[in-house]
């Protein structure tokens, strides 16, 4: 798994630490008391509840460990990312000052504030990964220097490797790029990119770079896509293979993400809209 896959995952585990916070809030009891002339609101929970509440604060605990561990080599982003995380711990113990506001009221603002630090949360990393991404040079296979090309990566691009070949035209136009793009996702293929310089460079391993997924027809197994497909997995991408049948997919690639669709367009619409519909 990448780093920039740790991340995503962070996101996503993020995500539920929310989920499970708002989930439990529903539940539980109401209290209100003073501290140092503050009206503190805190939620009373049961034993089962406060179980749930410090597996929560746990999982929180160790999501933000790594964060912070991977962020040692940037002190900059580190201490942006702690200043927006120590605003969480009010709210993992469910305290809120909230003055003299009814339970619903108080509830409702809970829930705002703590979205609001999430989303700041999540949306730091976001920024990370695209700032790694863009800022990381791998070596060139042919030179074995650093690449030299300028790599801006977007998480909307999809690269698309298979053979150009006028019997796939409809599958790429019609079955891949139209369904992709109605999703909001940016696709293409080498032949769309116009270039002055060398093809294997910018037609080829720069929009692989920059793309946050490859799109894979190994139909008729064409020696160019899988040395395409090499170089995807090289960059550490997202790759989904297509076939028109199994026996296009190598034995080593069969249990790789893939969708068959046996020479139906409508069959490889419907499942490019499951696999990429967020």
């Amino acid at each position: 798994m990448s780093k920039s896959d740790i991340m995503q995952n962070w996101i996503k585990e993020l995500l539920q630490v929310r989920d499970d916070v708002f989930a439990l809030l529903e539940r539980m009891g109401f209290n209100k008391e003073t501290i140092d002339d503050r009206i503190i609101t805190t939620l009373e929970p049961t034993v089962k509840e406060q179980l749930e509440i410090n597996r929560i604060t746990e999982k929180y605990s160790q999501i933000t460990s790594e964060i912070l561990r991977v962020l040692d080599k940037y002190p900059k982003q580190k201490s942006k990312f702690a200043r927006i995380e120590n605003h969480c711990d009010s709210y993992l113990n469910f305290q809120r000052s909230g003055g003299d506001l009814d339970e619903v009221t108080w509830k409702k603002i809970f829930i705002r504030e703590f979205s609001s630090i999430m989303s700041s949360l999540t949306g730091f990393i976001e920024e990370f990964i695209e700032s790694m991404d863009n800022n990381f040079k791998y070596k060139c296979f042919r030179t074995a220097e650093d690449c030299s090309l300028s790599i801006n990566y977007n998480k909307k691009n999809i690269f698309v490797i298979m053979p150009f070949n006028s019997d796939f035209d409809d599958t790429y136009k019609i079955g891949i790029k139209e369904t992709l793009e109605n999703l909001g996702f940016v696709c293409f293929r080498a032949d769309e990119i116009i270039h002055s310089r060398d093809i294997m460079c910018v037609g080829v391993c720069k929009p692989i770079q920059e793309a946050a997924y490859v799109v894979a027809d190994l139909t008729t197994k064409n020696a160019n896509v899988f040395f395409e497909l090499g170089l995807a997995y090289g960059f550490e991408k997202e790759v989904l293979l297509l076939a028109k049948t199994t026996d296009d997919i190598p034995f080593d690639l069969r249990g790789m993400n893939s969708i068959i669709y046996n020479g139906s367009i409508s069959t490889l619409r419907t499942s490019l809209t499951k696999k990429f519909k967020v």
